[in-house]
């Protein structure tokens, strides 16, 4: 079964007080455990109003059509149940064979996006700009939400919030956020970089390096060893260079230029197009109004 941290996890736990609780506790309140703590045979002898409300307690906040087969016996009752909860306003679908359970308060799922996020396939986790607006770095909030995952999913819209698969098969810098899986700072920082012309753009990108305070220099070295792209090395080197809040070192900048190899680059494809000027020590076109761009808004770089 999947939970909320969209790790497998072995069904049959049975956690007795949770049981009690569930009973005990007025309607509405939610216990939070992942397997279905009671035989439904024992739930049929509940009143009515209590019996779908101690099915529903007993869910995750989000679970599968798979999982939901696995504590319920079999596939068809499981589709029963999961259709009588959300005909009764307990549970709502995400997307094909996914569910999130409802709040009897606020009527609004009770995972919240980066919790769906980060459980739409074992191995997926919130990145690029969704993990600065994780992380409270974000200039604006989208109602885009990025996902990183070795398992290619169909994109979705649920709850006023767009899911996108940013297919991978790179696993480092990845962290555990209480239930959330999100990429930590520095691969952060690097995933942006390599594709803010898909994920916000330039200026957005900008915003949000000017709200970090430092960076690990040995995380990035060696997150970009594992990239091992010459025109990444490049960008991330020239851009971070005007951040001194970051605190890296000139051997940091030595390290992106030895690895930036000898062709010249635009920083972006579109720029072709656009006014641009020309950074000799870093063989990068950049746009003429980069230094407006990187300064609006924020304290002056030096």
């Amino acid at each position: 079964m999947t939970n909320i941290i969209g790790q497998k996890r072995k069904a049959g736990g049975t956690d007795r007080l949770s049981v009690l609780l569930a009973f005990f506790l007025p309607c509405g309140i939610r216990i939070p455990f992942t397997e279905l703590l009671l035989p439904l045979c024992f739930c049929q002898f509940l009143p009515e109003p209590w019996r779908w409300q101690v099915i529903r307690t007993g869910l995750s906040r989000h679970i599968e059509k798979e999982a939901a087969a696995k504590i319920f016996g079999d596939e068809r009752k499981a589709r029963n149940i999961l259709y009588t909860l959300k005909k009764k306003g307990l549970l709502q679908s995400v997307r094909r064979n996914y569910y999130a359970t409802i709040s009897l308060e606020t009527k609004e799922a009770v995972a919240t996006p980066f919790e769906i996020a980060s459980s739409i396939t074992e191995d997926s986790y919130i990145s690029h700009h969704s993990a600065f607006e994780f992380y409270g770095l974000a200039n604006q909030v989208f109602s885009d939400i990025y996902v990183s995952t070795g398992r290619e999913f169909r994109e979705f819209e649920f709850g006023g919030r767009w899911y996108h698969c940013m297919k991978t098969k790179r696993d480092f810098g990845v962290s555990l956020q209480k239930t959330i899986r999100v990429t930590d700072m520095e691969r952060t920082v690097l995933d942006n970089i390599k594709d803010f012309d898909k994920v916000g753009g330039l200026e957005e990108l900008l915003r949000c390096l000017e709200m970090i305070t430092v960076l690990d220099e040995g995380r990035l070295t060696t997150y970009l060893e594992k990239y091992h792209n010459q025109f990444l090395a490049q960008k991330v080197g020239y851009l971070l260079s005007f951040y001194p809040q970051l605190k890296l070192s000139d051997g940091f900048f030595d390290y992106c230029k030895k690895n930036i190899g000898n062709s010249s680059r635009y920083l972006y494809r579109d720029l072709k197009e656009e006014k641009s000027i020309f950074s000799k020590e870093w063989n990068l076109c950049v746009p003429e109004d980069i230094m407006q761009l990187i300064s609006e808004g924020g304290e002056p770089l030096v």
